[in-house]
């Protein structure tokens, strides 16, 4: 504030007020950190990793489970088939049962029935009928296996018009599967976390350089200390930290030729103000009422010695200018 009362707002000061309302004027979010993203980045893809070999290791092994189940019930199929193909009549249900307990039936949960000539089903437990199992026993395809209900089904057609059909119940085959899952899922979990920790402290080690990059910079914005900061090592950050360092010692060479231009432009310029004005104050105080007259000779030469130094303080003004200009632009 002046001695008038008005307040006196300094160009920086009126900066930092402009930049600050741009800032809130934006509304956009803050960023997030390199050192977060780095973490969730590494989380991230161990969690896709694990969940691909999770996902691939549950294919294969549903896949070898089932593949056991169908070679299962192929075989005792061929069993069936081969008493069958021997003679052995199979009419009613204790033929049928005693077909089953020969041939040891009802181990691992599988069952067998046959759907004979006369439509007469015989069966030794739960064989649920799908569609692909319904066409074999209608003669519109030799075989068919598939899931129903909960069970592996296989349909094959037999001589005389007798279809055989095998049941596996799935329930232990599911079970082991979603256990399996969840296992799956509980270690994909546990190395998403894993890999998250491990990132940060990666983060957290890589970042240093970075984070005495930051304090410097603050430190030369607040403090004008331009001593360079400390390098370590020779990867990508420290060639970072060189350019920085570079880059301080350019502004301190500019500082120092800065501050050396305005002595010099002191003392170039302190001789030819002071012969200037002490000429003015001459032309001044002849020119005022009452002072001893001066002929015009000594007017003339008084002007021109004033014309010249105005001149000779003009190129000397330019020339300074030249000078300071940075090499990068051109001299004049």
């Amino acid at each position: 504030m002046d001695h008038t009362g008005i307040v006196i707002v300094s160009p920086l000061r009126r900066l930092a007020r402009r930049t600050a309302v741009r800032r809130r004027g934006t509304g956009r979010a803050p960023r997030r950190s390199l050192r977060w993203q780095i973490t969730v980045l590494a989380g991230a893809v161990v969690a896709v990793a694990a969940a691909v070999m999770a996902l691939a290791a549950y294919l294969v092994v549903s896949d070898g489970l089932n593949e056991r189940v169908d070679d299962n019930l192929k075989s005792r199929a061929l069993s069936v088939t081969t008493w069958v193909n021997q003679g052995i009549e199979v009419e009613d249900q204790a033929s049928l049962e005693m077909v089953a307990q020969t041939i040891r039936y009802g181990d691992n949960g599988i069952f067998f029935g046959l759907v004979l000539q006369n439509g007469l089903t015989v069966r030794t437990g739960p064989i649920p009928i799908g569609p692909g199992q319904r066409e074999v026993i209608e003669g519109k395809r030799e075989s068919s296996l598939s899931n129903v209900d909960g069970h592996r089904v296989l349909a094959q057609r037999l001589t005389d018009g007798v279809t055989l059909v095998l049941s596996k119940d799935l329930t232990s085959t599911h079970a082991v599967l979603t256990r399996l899952a969840w296992v799956f899922g509980i270690i994909g979990g546990s190395g998403a976390i894993l890999a998250g920790v491990a990132g940060t402290t990666v983060a957290q080690a890589g970042l240093r350089p970075v984070d005495r990059l930051i304090r410097a910079s603050e430190r030369v914005a607040r403090t004008d200390d331009l001593r360079p900061i400390q390098v370590a090592g020779n990867d990508e950050l420290a060639g970072l930290a060189t350019t920085f360092n570079t880059m301080l010692a350019a502004l301190s060479d500019s500082r120092d030729r800065q501050s050396q231009l305005i002595a010099d432009a002191g003392h170039e310029l302190r001789t030819p103000l002071t012969s200037l004005r002490t000429n003015l104050e001459l032309l001044i105080a002849a020119s005022k009422p009452g002072a001893s007259a001066m002929s015009e000779e000594d007017m003339a030469e008084l002007r021109s010695d004033v014309i010249d130094q105005i001149e000779e303080f003009s190129a000397l003004v330019a020339d300074l200018v030249d000078v300071a200009r940075p090499p990068s632009m051109g001299r004049s």
